[in-house]
């Protein structure tokens, strides 16, 4: 979901400043080490200027490594 939202007041340097949040992805059986990394290219086309993850990223601890090292 694509959600765009304005503010007045705000500092010169956060004029069109982008973030990107990714949250609740859950790697595990049903997606992939493949389909975050179609994820994390997808939000980055968005050209953005941070990008979070809120929320479960893996359902395994034993997916952390191979995720950090794609971060």
């Amino acid at each position: 979901t694509h959600e765009s939202f304005g503010y007045t007041n705000l500092p010169p340097g956060l004029k069109n400043y982008k973030i990107v949040q990714l949250s609740d992805i859950h790697i595990g059986p049903s997606i992939d080490l493949d389909d975050f990394d179609e994820i994390l290219k997808l939000a980055l086309l968005q050209k953005p200027n941070r990008v979070v993850i809120t929320g479960d990223l893996i359902d395994k601890l034993a997916w952390l490594p191979q995720v950090c090292e794609r971060l």
